[in-house]
């Protein structure tokens, strides 16, 4: 997408979204409604709820547990359904940006002349492709400020970042004061990938050289026999520098 904008000399940005305390403060009344929209059947919605809503807390102070309550918002930590339900309630923010696209607020980017694309989204990893249009920025602002009175979930904007695609510097910093965002420049980190980077620097593979010296530094005090060494160099191809050598080689 990077390429074919650049290729074109496409004018936009890219912006990175943090959401701020992601679990705590998802609206229960939301989630229920997003499941209901997605056609979860009566029963299992009212399962889900049950589950939710029944924990009790307290709090620990000095060394003792205050009385219990309840929450009235947020999933809980470590509970093996929260991630899934999470992923429901962020894909709030898809439906939003599709319903804006058909009322014509919003318009994605160009890419290659066929489809226009507005955003990529993977759990609470959100990327958006915006055109270098001042009413198109400050109707996102305004769809964020929709979403979070809806569902509760907030947006770190201090974590955030704004990346200017064909555009200048200068001009990305005011845009970025305008979304209350921090400015950035590519290469950035998105899924653990470096977005915008150029396989043909030095600098694109110094981190990933740099992790695995550090990983083979760490084998070479171990006294490791032939099949634990195979075993270990199998595991590689699941380390977490693996996606950049799909992505580049």
């Amino acid at each position: 997408m990077l390429d074919s904008m650049k290729s074109q000399s496409c004018q936009g940005f890219l912006l990175k979204l943090d959401f701020k305390k992601a679990f705590d403060t998802v609206s229960w009344s939301y989630l229920n409604d997003v499941i209901g929209y997605m056609n979860f059947g009566a029963c299992w919605r009212k399962w889900i709820m049950a589950c939710v809503s029944s924990a009790r807390l307290s709090v620990l102070i000095n060394g003792s547990l205050t009385f219990e309550f309840t929450a009235s918002c947020g999933l809980r930590q470590a509970d093996p359904l929260s991630p899934f339900l999470f992923c429901l309630a962020t894909e709030g923010i898809s439906v939003l940006i599709s319903k804006s696209l058909k009322m014509g607020a919003l318009y994605g980017v160009d890419s290659a002349g066929t489809t226009y694309i507005h955003h990529l989204q993977f759990a609470d990893d959100t990327l958006l492709f915006l055109p270098n249009d001042l009413q198109c920025l400050l109707n996102t602002k305004r769809m964020f400020c929709w979403f979070s009175l809806c569902s509760g979930l907030n947006f770190n904007f201090h974590k955030s970042s704004l990346v200017g695609v064909g555009v200048d510097g200068i001009y990305a910093e005011g845009i970025s004061g305008v979304l209350r965002c921090r400015c950035d420049t590519l290469p950035i980190k998105y899924l653990g990938l470096p977005l915008g980077a150029s396989p043909k620097r030095i600098s694109t593979w110094k981190p990933v050289l740099s992790q695995i010296r550090g990983r083979l530094n760490s084998w070479k005090g171990q006294l490791l026999s032939l099949a634990g060494r195979t075993i270990l160099i199998k595991n590689e191809k699941h380390s977490e520098w693996n996606p950049t050598f799909q992505e580049y080689v």
